[in-house]
């Protein structure tokens, strides 16, 4: 853990640290075994360094970790995700949706624009059509009733 909110090789610098892929290999073997189904949070998108010479990318293709893309309805959403769809595909990383977060009601329009965009893309790079929306919360409040079946596949 770094205190810095950036790309884990700029905290660890910042840190004056390095990531340290054995031991995150060591967790993950250990969570693995312990558990049936692991949840793994990446940390700023699928490129992201996480140190020299290794990013997130890599690190779900050593896991053979399926991802689920996670994606705010803002300007420039579109782009980022399908560059994130193209970047999983290149390197054969399996994507099982999408989570849409946080659209704001007053851009209903554009988020259901978004969504069908998504849709498409999808379907595209031969991905199952699975998004699932969560809506903005405000501070405090309670996720609600979200049905993410779609994100869980057959795995």
């Amino acid at each position: 853990r770094f205190a810095l909110p950036a790309a884990p090789s700029v905290a660890a610098k910042h840190e004056r640290r390095v990531v340290d892929l054995d031991a995150i290999r060591a967790a993950h073997a250990e969570l693995a075994r312990r558990h049936a189904f692991l949840l793994i949070e990446g940390a700023g998108g699928i490129l992201v360094p996480i140190r020299a010479g290794y990013s997130m990318a890599e690190l779900a293709a050593e896991f053979d970790t399926p991802l689920v893309v996670v994606t705010r309805a803002s300007l420039g959403t579109i782009n980022h995700t399908l560059l994130t769809l193209e970047a999983a595909e290149r390197r054969g990383v399996e994507v099982r949706g999408l989570v849409l977060n946080g659209h704001h009601q007053v851009a209903a329009e554009i988020a259901a624009d978004s969504r069908q965009v998504f849709s498409e893309a999808l379907l595209r790079y031969g991905y199952p059509q699975a998004i699932v929306e969560i809506p903005e919360l405000g501070d405090g409040a309670l996720l609600p009733t979200v049905d993410f079946a779609p994100l869980l596949g057959n795995g």
